[in-house]
């Protein structure tokens, strides 16, 4: 240390620090309130340019420091101002530390974990940090701990930020449960020796005690369910008891409230929760804490799925119709109660006798439901009053295909309903809501898929060899009068449902696996191929917002055609994985969380599934089912219709209709993609099969 100037000397700079020649009094030293701007009131009580306060001095430079001293120890620059110099004054065994000069401990210790009067385990994790006066005293590489003044443990160094160090490691005591530890830390040696306040801590290593249990409401778990978590706990120092499930990786801890007496309870909407599965054994992991962090923990499994019901129809079951109102209308296979009404939790509504065959396609709605018969007839039912209105007869017995609609209001504006038949006869009809009026219209040949309506066209596949796609008009009249129009020519037939683009063009998918576009509907149709797949369609394709078709098809893929560009389209998803069976039905979904978009029904003889996509790379990726589910035991799936969620605690609902004879409910995360000029199979929620029909 340099020699510190004398004090006369320092007195002499701090004046001439402090004193100025045009200085005028001033009442309080520090302040400038009674200054001139620019000035402060100096220790003489003189309003000065240069700084306020003891402690200034004018250097060899020119230059003025200053340096307030706050205790009792003295700090003096060299003449040239280039350090402080201290002069050790102070009491004890603090030291003079410069910068600004006080006096300090050589150490300061302070135990900062555990806390005072706290609760510990068994191994007491203990955080000591040591604060060092100036660089010029040692770093000490480890400190001692002590108990009651007897060192326990040394704890080594953990990190260091400037002058201040921590010290930290778990120890354990050898006590037992109860037992109250006064803990001690120190620093230094000799005259430099600093010990900490002492901490004062009780030993717990009892963990608490915990019983809990896992239930759904209702009685089974859907994806959309509510995960009821109750659970008892006990523990003189109890601080929390939490459930997070293993859905997201346990990320979501929810605390479960004290209902009083050790009695705590949480309920979890599962629908809050990632679930990248069609059905999942969910562990909630139940944690009891006391102060001491001990823990008792429970991991009930529950089974999450999301089959929210299956409705036995009593025959192969067609998909749905689904109703403003969310009865879901089905058609079955079978020789009574052809024509059913489900209520969206899975119960039977109504129930209506069509003739004596049964109905193999999904019904079509309007203002009321219309379904074709295996014997030929086109029946309407009255979905208020649950019953048969009247029938439009055919001439033979002939497969049906779902009646295309244009919707009325059930009053003043009739629904007009168009049923083709593999008899080559296609019946016109309409009603609001009375016996229907009828006329019958001979196709060329037999009519092989569901129709479509656009731009005031009905647009019939027809043929057995080879195919053509017919534009029909009708008449305002009453009956109805179809007036057939010159249709274009396709190779092979149409077996699967048409489907419209967002520019009105009519899509059909061949059996020798060609794609074709038809002009938008005029009185006299052509058509072009633009794209050949290695495979046929099993199901009809969907329209994305862009104009790209996404196809089912036989070779157990789903391919994604390109919209036309300049007549030619390209198959994004040639090489997409092939599914567990055969693709039967699309629908395109507003992408969820997970970024599903896609989701396919997949049919083998005995059993379906539920695939939910998303796109990586250019190719789809199955994201549910998921490698290791457990089984779905769904049977053979048609096509899927997708609901908007009922209410704002649940989710979407698909339904499909299976050759086993059950309709299934199944939640999905996202509705229809109402961008899509054509989201699903038949367009719509009613199956219309007409491009104006309104998407939910």
């Amino acid at each position: 240390m340099r020699a510190a100037l004398p004090l006369a000397a320092l007195a002499l700079a701090w004046a001439a620090c402090s004193v100025s020649t045009e200085g005028a009094p001033c009442a309080t030293a520090g302040t400038s309130t009674d200054c001139p701007s620019g000035q402060a009131c100096g220790a003489n009580l003189r309003c000065s340019v240069e700084a306020a306060g003891p402690g200034c001095i004018t250097c060899s430079t020119g230059a003025t420091r200053c340096e307030t001293s706050a205790q009792a120890c003295q700090a003096t620059p060299d003449g040239a101002c280039n350090a402080w110099v201290t002069t050790a004054t102070c009491t004890g065994t603090q030291v003079c530390v410069e910068g600004p000069a006080s006096c300090r401990n050589p150490y300061t210790v302070s135990i900062t974990s555990p806390g005072d009067h706290s609760f510990v385990p068994k191994d007491i994790p203990v955080a000591v940090k040591v604060t060092l006066a100036s660089a010029s005293f040692p770093v000490p590489a480890s400190v001692p701990l002590f108990d009651g003044g007897v060192q326990v443990a040394s704890l080594p160094q953990t990190s260091s930020n400037g002058l201040v160090v921590t010290y930290g490691a778990d120890w354990s005591y050898p006590g037992s449960d109860g037992a109250v530890v006064v803990l001690t830390a120190q620093a230094g040696s000799g005259a430099t020796l600093a010990t900490s306040p002492g901490i004062s801590v009780t030993l717990d290593e009892q963990a608490p005690t915990l019983t809990a249990n896992v239930t759904c409401s209702p009685v089974s778990c859907p994806r959309d369910g509510v995960l009821n978590v109750t659970a008892t706990a006990a523990d003189a120092h109890l601080v929390s008891v939490t459930v997070s499930l293993d859905l997201d990786g346990g990320a979501k801890v929810t605390p479960l409230s004290n209902g009083g007496s050790g009695n705590y309870q949480a309920t979890l909407p599962l629908a809050s929760w990632p679930f990248p599965f069609f059905q999942h054994t969910t562990v909630a992991t139940i944690i009891a804490t006391d102060a001491a962090g001990n823990a008792t923990q429970l991991t009930p499994p529950t089974l999450v799925t999301r089959l929210r019901w299956s409705y036995a129809a009593g025959g192969a079951v067609t998909s749905p119709a689904v109703l403003p109102d969310g009865t879901v209308v089905v058609g079955v296979n079978t020789t009574t109660g052809q024509l059913q009404g489900v209520l969206p939790d899975g119960t039977k509504k109504w129930s209506t006798n069509l003739g004596s065959a049964g109905v193999p396609a999904a019904p079509s709605a309007g203002a009321l439901v219309w379904a074709g018969s295996n014997d030929g007839n086109l029946y309407v039912v009255s979905p208020s009053s649950e019953t048969l209105l009247g029938s439009c007869a055919g001439s033979a017995a002939g497969s049906p295909f779902t009646p295309a609609i244009l919707p009325g209001n059930g009053s003043t504006v009739p629904d007009v309903a168009f049923a083709g038949y593999s008899n080559s006869e296609i019946i016109g009809a309409k009603t609001a809501g009375t016996a229907p009026t009828c006329n019958l219209a001979g196709a060329a040949q037999p009519v092989t898929a569901a129709s479509a309506l656009t731009s005031g066209f009905l647009t019939v596949p027809e043929g057995t060899t080879t195919g053509s796609l017919v534009p029909f008009t009708w008449s305002s009249a009453n009956p109805i009068v179809l007036i057939q129009n010159s249709g274009g020519a396709i190779a092979s037939p149409v077996q699967v449902p048409l489907t419209v683009t967002s520019t009105g063009q009519v899509v059909a998918c061949a059996t020798n696996g060609n794609t074709y576009l038809s002009v938008p509907a005029t009185a006299s149709t052509s058509t072009a191929s633009i794209f050949t797949l290695p495979a046929f369609a099993t199901g009809s394709p969907v329209v994305n917002s862009a104009g790209d078709l996404f196809i089912p098809a036989s070779d157990n893929r789903v391919h994604r055609v390109t919209a036309p560009s300049g007549g030619v389209s390209s198959d994004l998803w040639a090489n997409a994985p092939q599914l567990s069976g055969t693709p039967t039905g699309l629908a395109l979904i507003t992408a969820d969380e997970s970024g599903v978009f896609l989701l396919a029904t997949v049919s083998t003889a005995i059993a379906g599934q539920v695939v939910a996509f998303t796109e990586s790379g250019g190719l789809p990726q199955q994201v549910w089912p998921a490698a290791g589910e457990p089984p779905e035991n769904l049977g053979p799936l048609s096509f899927p219709v997708v609901v908007p969620a009922a209410s704002s605690s649940s989710l979407p609902t698909l339904y499909a209709g299976s050759t086993n004879g059950n309709l299934y409910a199944i939640v999905v995360d996202s509705a229809l993609d109402t961008t899509s000029p054509w989201p699903k199979t038949y367009h719509d929620l009613r199956n219309t099969e007409n491009a104006s029909s309104p998407l939910p």
